[in-house]
Formats: C-alpha cells, sequence, structure tokens
C-alpha cells in the first residue's frame, strides 16, 4: 500500500461522518401535499383536514384520501393499481403516482420547499 492510498483512505474515513450529517437528516413529517395532474401543478392541499378527493386524471378519477396527517390513494381506474399499493405516505419527500392516469403527490414539509430536485414522467 503506497502513502497515496494511506492518505486517501485516511481522508475518506475523515469525511465519511460530515457526509452522513449532510445527506441523511432526519425524516419531518409533511404538512402539505402538492397534486399534479398530467405534469402540471392542481392543488396544494393541507394533511390536517381529514377529507376525501377526486381527481380527475387521463383515465378518470382517482380517489386520494387523507387522515390524521397521512394521505394516500384509496382508488384509481387504472389496472395495476401501484399507486393504491404504495400505501399511506406522511413523510417530507415522500412520493406516489399513478402513471396510467397521470397523477402524483408530492409531500413536503414547508408550504415553499421540498426534498427533491426534479421528477418527471
Amino acid at each position: 500500500m503506497t502513502l497515496a492510498d494511506r492518505l486517501l483512505y485516511l481522508s475518506t474515513l475523515i469525511a465519511l461522518p460530515f457526509v452522513y450529517l449532510y445527506f441523511w437528516q432526519p425524516v419531518q413529517n409533511a404538512r402539505y401535499a402538492d397534486i399534479h395532474v398530467e405534469g402540471h401543478h392542481q392543488k396544494r392541499i393541507s394533511l390536517n383536514k381529514n377529507q376525501v378527493l377526486h381527481v380527475h386524471g387521463n383515465q378518470g378519477d382517482s380517489i386520494i384520501e387523507i387522515n390524521n396527517g397521512k394521505i394516500r390513494f384509496k382508488d384509481s381506474p387504472c389496472t395495476s393499481k401501484r399507486c393504491v399499493l404504495s400505501g399511506w405516505l406522511q413523510h417530507s419527500g415522500e412520493f406516489a403516482a399513478c402513471l396510467p392516469n397521470r397523477i402524483s403527490i408530492a409531500l413536503l414539509n414547508h408550504a415553499d420547499t421540498n426534498r427533491y430536485d426534479s421528477i418527471n414522467f
């Protein structure tokens, strides 16, 4: 092992705690959800109020349920139902989509920020 190898290992060991603290921050519960239909922002809703939404997409209406600060696709007209199987979302940065119906849900902690850069489908 050369001196350069040892310096590389040492610098990696020193940098690991800082990388961990920077990238893996504690998970926070979301307070808002953004709903997009066909790639366009449809609405931003608070997760504080329990409600059921009917959102019209490409194939029909998807039913989105909000209960106790959590949100989920309750039903959708797609055949695979992967959006329904994704279950309840509650943490900032989580995302669920019904791709055939072109509806997506993204969770936010603050009304103006999110934890991801961009999502395209």
